[in-house]
């Protein structure tokens, strides 16, 4: 998973070949090996890893601090790809930009259009949009289907 998660928020990750077998070069990826069972590589199929979301994997989802930090990131570059329009007028049309980049990003498909809604009610909610688009981020990162697909 994280590398989905790297992925999801544009985090660059180095190949899997330059790094030590047993240490990641991300110290703050470590628990996720940990709590998502990650194999020690001593038998060549997939067996000895589980496949099944734990409380575990729930919990450090909604509470790892670095995740946040990675998710507030990648909230600010994406603004920084889409700028916010000066122009009200442009917003709406914005905003289904950014909803649709999160989700392409995250669940690698586009919102529906109930997932427009309730994003865009989120926009209309809040008023600090980097917040907002985190939010969002975070919510995917969440769902069931970012776990089970990723």
């Amino acid at each position: 998973i994280s590398n989905s998660l790297a992925c999801a928020l544009g985090i660059a990750r180095p190949t899997a070949a330059s790094q030590p077998r047993f240490l990641a070069a991300d110290e703050s990826i470590q628990p996720y090996f940990k709590v998502y069972s990650r194999p020690e590589r001593k038998l060549s199929c997939d067996c000895e890893r589980g496949d099944g979301p734990t409380l575990r994997q729930a919990m450090l989802l909604l509470s790892d601090p670095s995740l946040e930090r990675h998710i507030v990131a990648a909230a600010n570059r994406l603004v920084a790809e889409l700028p916010i329009p000066s122009d009200s007028s442009e917003m709406q049309s914005w905003k289904s930009k950014v909803v649709e980049q999160v989700f392409l990003r995250t669940l690698c498909r586009e919102p529906s259009k109930k997932e427009y809604r309730i994003a865009a009610r989120a926009f209309n909610e809040h008023e600090e949009i980097q917040r907002t688009i985190a939010d969002l981020l975070w919510s995917l990162i969440n769902t069931r289907e970012f776990f089970t697909l990723h």
